[in-house]
């Protein structure tokens, strides 16, 4: 079994994703995980993978975010629930800074429904965060489910201590109840993880 390749990937890109995979598949051996794998998507700092109907597996390089998740606890209603951090080291990919964030999967938001809430986050801005809970307080009749989603995002991200919040609509989804989510919790601030992170070693055979 492996990765497909996706015409809109690059040639290299191709080549990591199906790194990323076979990485993925060891890990799911170390951690006595018996679930489809499959590709999602690549970002700015690694690849994600979609672990089972419930779980993913995000590889990421950047240290902000691994602080992020390891403040994160699983109780959010409206920010992305963390399971585990675990540091990477394997020769199959040349980078001594790879985390493996798992958390759990969300729904892509339908297209039907992307402008309406893209104009929820637009006003947001136009108001400027820092005025964000006045401006929804005022306009939570335009549509109570949404706005009051993005605002519980707002203040779950500030409990974090999230300086900088990248709201925007390709960092979110939907959860079974339809509630929106926040799943990019980036920082922003070169961050540095400050407590001791678990390691998973898998060496590949040249």
């Amino acid at each position: 079994m492996h990765i497909p390749y996706y015409s809109d990937l690059f040639e290299n890109d191709k080549n990591l994703s199906n790194k990323y995979f076979s990485l993925s598949k060891e890990i799911c051996k170390k951690l006595k995980i018996n679930e489809h794998i499959k590709y999602i998507d690549r970002g700015v700092y690694g690849f994600s993978f979609r672990v089972g109907k419930n779980n993913v597996f995000k590889f990421t390089k950047d240290q902000s975010e691994v602080a992020v998740a390891l403040r994160n606890t699983f109780n959010n209603k409206n920010i992305i629930n963390i399971f585990d951090v675990i540091k990477i080291n394997t020769n199959l990919i040349d980078d001594e800074n790879l985390y493996l964030i798992i958390e759990n999967y969300i729904e892509k938001i339908p297209e039907n429904k992307k402008e309406y809430i893209v104009c929820l986050i637009e006003q947001i801005y136009k108001n400027k965060l820092t005025n964000v809970d006045r401006f929804l307080s005022k306009n939570l009749s335009i549509d109570n489910k949404y706005l009051s989603d993005l605002k519980n995002i707002y203040y779950e991200c500030k409990k974090l201590k999230i300086k900088n919040l990248d709201l925007h609509i390709d960092n979110l989804g939907f959860n079974s109840n339809e509630e929106l989510v926040l799943f990019d919790l980036g920082n922003f601030e070169n961050e540095k993880i400050s407590k001791n992170v678990k390691m998973i070693k898998i060496d590949f055979l040249n």
